[in-house]
C-alpha cells in the first residue's frame, strides 16, 4: 500500500511541476489548437503511470525476497536469521530495487514508448524510495531490522507502531480509492478500506471509542478528498499517515521515558538494559511491555501492560495479556506500578541464570546463532527438552512458537551460512 501511495504522489507531484514550468513560460505547454488541456499535456501517459505503479509498489517489496533464504539454514533457525536479513539492509535492497526497473525498460522498447530523462528519473526515485521506506516502516516495531550492514551489524528496534496497523490503511485507502481510473484497482483499495473499518469497530482487538475515531477519520477523508483535486487527494492521504505516525512515535517516545522512570523508582536493586514495548492496534494509551533488567548473575523478564490514563479513560484500557507460553511466569511482585496518570500491570516474571546463557552460547554453535536475533533470550525445560527462546514471540505451551528452539543432547553440526548479525544481548553476553 505504501508502495502505490508513493507512485501515486510521484505522478501528481511531476504532473505538478511540469504545469509550474508551462505556467512560468518555461517549455511552454499551453492548451493547443484542438483544446487539450493543459493538465492533459502535462499529466503522465497511462504508460508511464502503469510503470510507476509497478515500479513502486515492486520495489517497496524487494525487503521482503529474504524469505527464499531461509532454507540456507534448516529449521527454524532459517528463517529468524535470514527474514529481516540481508535483503532488509540498505548495502542490498536498493540495488535490488533498481532491478526493477528492467521490466519497464524491456516494456517501454517492445511497446515504443519513448519516456524521456525525467520520465526515467521518476521512475529511478520511487525504486530507491520502495526500500528505505519499507525498513522504516519495519524499524517501527519491536521485530527490528539491522539497515546499516556491513557497516553496522546491530538491531535496531523502534518500538512504535503495531506490526500490522490498520489506521494506516484507512488514511491511505481514500486517496488510492479516488485516483484509480479502473474497476479493479478500486474494487482492491475499497476492500482494504472497508476491512480497516471492520478491525477499527468489530475485532474486539481496539478499544471502541479508538476504533470508532479512525473510522470517523478514514470516511471523513472519503468525503473531503472526493471534492478535492488528484493532487490533493494523495497530499490530504499523506498528511493523514504521517501525523498517525507522529502520534505513534510522540507517544511512543513518552511512554518509554515513563517505563524507565517507573522502573528505576520500583526497583532500585536492578539495573535496566532494555525495554521492548509494542502499542496495541489503533492505541497509542496501551503497550505490551517485557522489561529486561539485571541483578547479580540473573537477568529478569518482566511482561506487562503499561496503560495511560487507566482511571480516567477505563474503557480505552489495555486488553488481558495471556499468561500462556513456553517460559514459565513467577509472580512480578506487586500486581501493578502506578505513577500519576500511568500504570504497569505486571502479568509475571521469568528469571535467566547468564552463566548458563553465556556456558550455552560458548558451547552451543546453534545456541550462539539464535542469540544474533534474540532480544529477549530465555532458557527452560519442558517435555520437548532444554529450549532456548525470546519471549517477545513466547506465545503458546511447548515449542510450537517459531521463535522456540530446542537443543538436542547432542548438538548437531554447526550450522553453516550465519549471518553476521550483532547478538542484540551482547550487553549479557559479554563477561
Amino acid at each position: 500500500m505504501f508502495g502505490a501511495a508513493v507512485a501515486e504522489a510521484a505522478i501528481q507531484m511531476r504532473a505538478a511541476l511540469a504545469r509550474r514550468r508551462s505556467s512560468s513560460g518555461d517549455g511552454a505547454t499551453r492548451p493547443d489548437a484542438a483544446g487539450v488541456s493543459l493538465h492533459a499535456q502535462t499529466a503522465p501517459s497511462l504508460s508511464h503511470r502503469a510503470a510507476l505503479y509497478l515500479t513502486s509498489i515492486v520495489a517497496s517489496n524487494v525487503p521482503d525476497l529474504d524469505l527464499v533464504l531461509s532454507p540456507l539454514i534448516p529449521g527454524k533457525l532459517g528463517y529468524l536469521l535470514h527474514h529481516r536479513g540481508h535483503t532488509h539492509t540498505l548495502v542490498f535492497a536498493i540495488p535490488l530495487a533498481l532491478l526493477c526497473l528492467a521490466v519497464p525498460w524491456f516494456y517501454s522498447r517492445r511497446r515504443a514508448h519513448l519516456w524521456n530523462r525525467g520520465d526515467w528519473g521518476w521512475l529511478v526515485a520511487v525504486a530507491i524510495l520502495g526500500p528505505v521506506v519499507h525498513l522504516g516502516l519495519d524499524f517501527g516495531n519491536s521485530y527490528g531490522v539491522h539497515p546499516f550492514w556491513p557497516f553496522d551489524a546491530r538491531w535496531y528496534f523502534g518500538d512504535r507502531v503495531f506490526i500490522v496497523e490498520p489506521s494506516f490503511w484507512l488514511a491511505l485507502c481514500p486517496a488510492l480509492f479516488l485516483a484509480s481510473r479502473r474497476g479493479g484497482p478500486r474494487l482492491l483499495w475499497g476492500a482494504i478500506f472497508l476491512a480497516a473499518l471492520g478491525l477499527e469497530l468489530f475485532s474486539g482487538f481496539v478499544p471502541l471509542p479508538l476504533g470508532t475515531a479512525f473510522a470517523v477519520m478514514g470516511v471523513g477523508l472519503v468525503v473531503v478528498l472526493a471534492w478535492m483535486g488528484p493532487g490533493w487527494r494523495i497530499a490530504g492521504s499523506g498528511f493523514a499517515a504521517l501525523t498517525i505516525m507522529a502520534l505513534y512515535y510522540g507517544a511512543g517516545a513518552l511512554a518509554k521515558g515513563r517505563v524507565e522512570t517507573m522502573l528505576a523508582s520500583a526497583y532500585p536493586e536492578w539495573r535496566s538494559l532494555d525495554n521492548v514495548m509494542a502499542p496495541m492496534p489503533s492505541n497509542p494509551l496501551c503497550y505490551s511491555l517485557i522489561a529486561l533488567q539485571v541483578r547479580g548473575e540473573t537477568l529478569t523478564l518482566r511482561r506487562g501492560a503499561f496503560e495511560v490514563f487507566p482511571s480516567f479513560l477505563p474503557k480505552v484500557a489495555c486488553p488481558e495479556i495471556s499468561r500462556m507460553g513456553t517460559m514459565p511466569l513467577a509472580s512480578a511482585g506487586a500486581s501493578e506500578t502506578q505513577m500519576g496518570a500511568t500504570k504497569i500491570a505486571w502479568i509475571g516474571a521469568a528469571e535467566v541464570s547468564i552463566p548458563e546463557l553465556r556456558r550455552l552460547h560458548r558451547e552451543r554453535c546453534d545456541v550462539a546463532a539464535f542469540l544474533r536475533f534474540a532480544r529477549v533470550p530465555y532458557v527452560t525445560t519442558s517435555a520437548e527438552g532444554l529450549i532456548v527462546g525470546d519471549l517477545r514471540f513466547d506465545r503458546a505451551k511447548g515449542a510450537d512458537d517459531f521463535a522456540d528452539l530446542v537443543l538436542e543432547p547432542v548438538a548437531a553440526p554447526c550450522p553453516e551460512r550465519v549471518p553476521e548479525w550483532a547478538p542484540p544481548r551482547a550487553d549479557v553476553l559479554s563477561d
